[in-house]
């Protein structure tokens, strides 16, 4: 599913928690009975505790994907401690039950993420992140990007590009496969942003065609996925 669709008490929250707005965040949690953090679980005071910790601006919460699963509504967030951002982030997968049209649970886990390249996942961190600069560093001088059979050769026109389809879309990808094939590594996304989604599929499966030498990636081809993963 797609962010934009997530039910209203589930969207506060998000929200507040990517602006850092402790107030909102604790007004979201008002009605949640227990959240649980891998072994440790918070209820009555122990909740507000937590949603002050996670909106206290010392972490930065980027929403990047949302998906049904199980009865609950998972939504990816990717965080980074303020003191280390570009440093230290991760991903973290927020499980939501509702009852009765309230937010009623909330678990919190590690989102599972396949092995990639580094200049692989270089580039997929700066698309979460929106750092078109570290985006456009995780190329070659002299690479090419196809995406949608429009080719975009060199650093310069993949700046541009980025600019505007990426950054501009504030476009984010929830990895779900990850496979090598010769020189090449296949990673299908499903696809997020400020985009235009109507008549699109939900979720939108994307495949990303990267090869890469060295540090650097020397090709990626950017097609819809229409194999049904």
């Amino acid at each position: 599913m797609f962010l934009s669709d997530l039910p209203s008490p589930i969207a506060a929250f998000v929200s507040a928690a990517r602006a850092g707005e402790g107030g909102s965040l604790l007004s979201a949690l008002h009605a949640v009975d227990v959240v649980t953090e891998g072994q440790c679980e918070h209820r009555g005071a122990d909740i507000h505790a937590w949603g002050e910790r996670l909106g206290s601006g010392s972490i930065a919460l980027r929403p990047i994907g949302a998906r049904q699963q199980h009865g609950d509504i998972v939504v990816t967030l990717w965080l980074e401690l303020e003191e280390e951002r570009r440093q230290a982030d991760t991903l973290l997968d927020f499980h939501f039950r509702m009852d009765s049209g309230r937010l009623a649970q909330i678990s919190v886990g590690p989102t599972p993420r396949p092995r990639m390249p580094p200049p692989v996942d270089d580039y997929i961190r700066a698309t979460n992140r929106g750092d078109l600069v570290s985006l456009v560093s995780a190329f070659a001088n002299d690479a090419l990007v196809n995406d949608q059979l429009r080719d975009y050769w060199g650093r310069r026109e993949i700046e541009s590009w980025a600019a505007r389809d990426i950054i501009g879309e504030q476009l984010t990808m929830h990895v779900v496969d990850c496979v090598y094939h010769y020189d090449h590594v296949i990673v299908t996304a499903h696809i997020d942003g400020t985009f235009d989604k109507r008549g699109l599929p939900d979720p939108l499966a994307m495949a990303f065609y990267f090869a890469a030498r060295g540090d650097k990636i020397v090709q990626l081809i950017i097609l819809r996925n229409q194999s049904g993963t």
